[in-house]
């Protein structure tokens, strides 16, 4: 064993850049972890941070990586700081846990991390901790007192600060530095007027406001983040004007949601935001955007849902591939939104006004970059796609008669399912596609009628390419007829045809940009005889 000892200590070149990682085999019983275990002693006293972890195979294999990752993380933290985490829900009104809480933390003179995630009632006579570490890098406590922080507290180290259901007015006072912080995160400051002074803050990244009722200001010093990659500012309904942002040149999402501003509230500097990629204005009370985004090419996410005012779409840049505005009652149009998009994917117009032109934007949709690999989707309030389709048939099933040579000049299959207004579009759809033997005829299907279903009617179409279905056993281009049938029982009219290669060929520009988006199909059942697919599309991006 010493000999062996000797030989692999050298292998790891202690004190070295880098990482070194050194495999020992053998038989069972041979003595490979005594090995592993005799040079961990020895070398463990040249790291800040170390641990040794047994049978990582039949640990990772039982209850999976996570848990190692968990006890290799735990062994460091028990060595080398201080940590507290307190996960529960409270309602015990005879004992101040929250008091409590903070006499435990101001004993801890180390602390590097503390987690309080309880629900329990902000009590406006708890106090706060008379001291915090300042050694602590993460603070995530929901129902922080009323109380401020200790003036002790320097934050100088801190990189996550989350705060749910405070009581406080203000998070700190004026100017103050936090050279280290990238998360800052308020949700459910019921007593917050306005936020703090973040100049000082040169590293943030990620920006966090919600359920902050009171809130009517946001700092002007927002808007001199060049590092700030993610803002969200959610029910926020007392704010009414942003702060200037035309100098966050790295941000990428930003979410503007449910605080009800009208006209002329929504900051015009977004159209200067050159790196955004996801926009989600949602909930919000104005009629049109009274700036253009059409400039923003690497913008590829656009969330206009529940603008109950919205009369009309803005020209979305060139690169966009996802435009949700669903619930919003005032649209009736699409207008011209999508004539300069060539790699939208996925829209969404659901549950609001009735769509008078969907059938432009989806000739629109089937023109784009995107259409070689698919899947899309479209769906919207009205029934005007449904003249693409001829003839549309009652209920979930269809079949289609196809063309000599139809593998070759066609690149998919265009589906269309009129499904009602209380239908979960969030689910993903299953599509049954079967192979029809000759002989067979057509007779029994009726044709779909406008007051075949009830209630507001809501059209889906779908687009499955043929590229995406060529590894599938079932794929076969000498087919003469095909059945296709959708899952979901409350469709009362279905249609399937073809998606002509010359058609869309003719005005398809090549990309040198990629949106970053794709849908996914799935292939659940691949079978000789039938092909099942499922189609999800997310609304955000990977």
């Amino acid at each position: 064993m010493r000999e062996r000892f000797q030989d692999l200590k050298p292998l790891l070149d202690i004190g070295s850049d880098g990482v070194r990682m050194i495999g020992i085999l053998g038989m069972g019983g041979c003595g490979k972890t005594t090995l592993a275990s005799s040079v961990y002693m020895d070398i463990s006293k040249h790291f800040q941070g170390h641990c040794f972890i047994e049978n990582v195979r039949e640990k990772t294999r039982w209850y999976g990586l996570k848990s190692v990752q968990k006890e290799i993380l735990t062994a460091l933290f028990k060595k080398k700081t201080e940590a507290i985490r307190y996960d529960g829900y409270s309602y015990d009104h005879d004992h101040d846990h929250s008091s409590h809480f903070s006499e435990i933390v101001s004993k801890m003179k180390k602390l590097r991390l503390l987690s309080k995630a309880v629900c329990c009632d902000s009590d406006a006579n708890a106090s706060g901790p008379n001291f915090l570490s300042n050694e602590l890098r993460y603070i995530h406590w929901e129902s922080y007192p009323a109380s401020p922080f200790p003036q002790s507290f320097q934050l100088m180290k801190l990189v996550v600060l989350k705060l749910w259901g405070s009581m406080q007015k203000e998070v700190w006072k004026g100017y103050k530095q936090l050279p280290c912080l990238k998360v800052l995160q308020l949700k459910y400051m019921w007593e917050l007027l306005n936020t703090p002074d973040l100049e000082g803050l040169h590293r943030l990244q990620k920006l966090t406001l919600s359920s902050c009722k009171e809130l009517e200001e946001i700092h002007q010093s927002l808007g001199n983040h060049k590092y700030l990659e993610y803002v969200s500012v959610s029910e926020c309904p007392k704010l009414r004007m942003f702060p200037d942002i035309i100098h966050m040149e790295n941000l990428k999402t930003l979410e503007i949601k449910d605080c009800f501003l009208k006209d002329g509230e929504i900051p015009s500097g977004i159209g200067e935001l050159s790196n955004l990629e996801e926009l989600s204005l949602c909930g919000n009370d104005f009629s049109r955007l009274d700036f253009h985004i059409s400039q923003l090419t690497r913008l590829k996410v656009l969330n206009l849902s529940n603008c109950v005012k919205l009369l009309e779409l803005p020209e979305l840049p060139s690169n966009s591939s996802i435009l949700k505005a669903d619930y919003c009652n005032s649209l009736t149009t699409v207008g011209d939104c999508h004539i300069n998009c060539r790699q939208l994917c996925n829209v969404s117009l659901m549950g609001g006004g009735i769509i008078n032109d969907g059938g432009k934007l989806l000739q629109s949709m089937l023109k784009g970059n995107v259409i070689d690999n698919g899947p899309i989707l479209l769906r919207l309030k009205g029934l005007d796609v449904l003249k693409e389709f001829t003839p549309l048939l009652r209920g979930r099933r269809c079949r289609l008669q196809l063309p000599e040579n139809w593998g070759n000049d066609h690149c998919g299959f265009l589906i269309c399912a009129v499904l009602p207004n209380y239908f979960h579009w969030g689910d993903p759809e299953r599509i049954i596609i079967r192979h029809v033997t000759s002989g067979m005829d057509f007779e029994d299907d009726v044709v779909w009628e406008e007051s075949d279903g009830d209630g507001d009617k809501h059209t889906f179409v779908y687009y499955i390419s043929f590229a995406s279905m060529r590894d599938a056993i079932w794929w076969g281009k000498t087919y003469k007829a095909l059945e296709f049938n959708i899952e979901d029982y409350r469709c009362c009219g279905f249609g399937v045809r073809l998606v002509s290669k010359r058609s869309r060929n003719a005005q398809t520009e090549t990309s040198t940009y990629s949106s970053g988006y794709t849908s996914r199909l799935e292939i659940v059942d691949n079978l000789e005889s039938a092909l099942t697919v499922s189609l999800s599309f997310d609304d955000k991006l990977p």
